[in-house]
């Protein structure tokens, strides 16, 4: 049960061997994403359309630019969704109890993930394409296969939260749908349409909203990897939002 497991969206690795009386099992995430920089063709005047059909000028990255996208990214979007969530061990899951021997106690597991941009697609779990807008451009709806340099500001979308695109694009990424994408608004207005990023506290702050907010739902993605390592069920794994210590066993 226990070591790495591939996938198509991404992999995950599942780590005993940290866990004694105080210290929980590792379950990381790890994602591979190609970002290609899109750059306009030289002596000619190229736009890009949105998602919504909205048409921007293209401009070019630069190094410089490109580079600190690429870091800023990376180092945002990882720093975001990793070490959120902590997941309760079932009682009938019984391999991770420690020690090996005579037991006393069984750990829980602890959510990582691990971010990489990769330098080729064949690489990758994810490819995205990037371009470079006008930063005092506004309006540029971005999607899964489409970013804009516009996508690392925050947005005030709605009062008391801040929507970062590219935090909520990794969340798709994930395989997280939008917060309120299972509500009567957003079925008949169409997946992609403004009901479903919630029309009602709190789906509206949540990160697969218009905030940045995440609840215990958001771990869905290490739910399903820890049941396919532990050949359980993911509706098994309580989810909590705080540090949760090893269950003690009852000799």
């Amino acid at each position: 049960m226990f070591g790495s497991m591939r996938g198509e969206i991404f992999d995950s690795e599942l780590d005993p061997s940290v866990t004694n009386a105080t210290t929980n099992a590792n379950l990381t995430i790890f994602m591979r994403v190609f970002l290609e920089r899109v750059e306009p063709r030289p002596g000619t005047s190229m736009g890009v359309q949105d998602s919504d059909g909205n048409s921007f000028e293209l401009l070019p990255w630069g190094d410089g630019r490109w580079n600190r996208f690429i870091g800023r990214f990376q180092n945002e979007c990882q720093r975001f969704w990793s070490g959120r969530f902590w997941l309760y061990t079932p009682e009938r899951v019984q391999d991770l109890d420690w020690p090996q021997w005579a037991p006393t106690h069984r750990p829980n597991v602890y959510c990582r993930y691990r971010l990489s941009v990769t330098p080729n697609a064949a690489a990758a779990h994810h490819a995205v394409q990037c371009v470079h807008v006008n930063q005092q451009a506004t309006g540029f709806r971005s999607h899964a296969t489409l970013w804009s340099s516009r996508d690392l500001r925050p947005e005030a979308l709605v009062p008391g939260a801040r929507f970062r695109t590219h935090l909520h694009e990794v969340g798709h990424l994930l395989g997280l749908e939008h917060s309120a994408d299972n509500r009567g608004e957003c079925i008949d207005a169409g997946r992609n349409s403004n009901p479903c990023y919630g029309v009602t506290r709190p789906e509206q702050l949540e990160v697969m909203g218009q905030g940045d907010r995440v609840r215990e739902w958001n771990a869905t993605p290490w739910r399903k990897a820890i049941a396919r390592h532990t050949d359980t069920y993911e509706t098994e794994w309580v989810v909590s939002m705080t540090r949760i210590a090893p269950q003690g066993i009852e000799s």
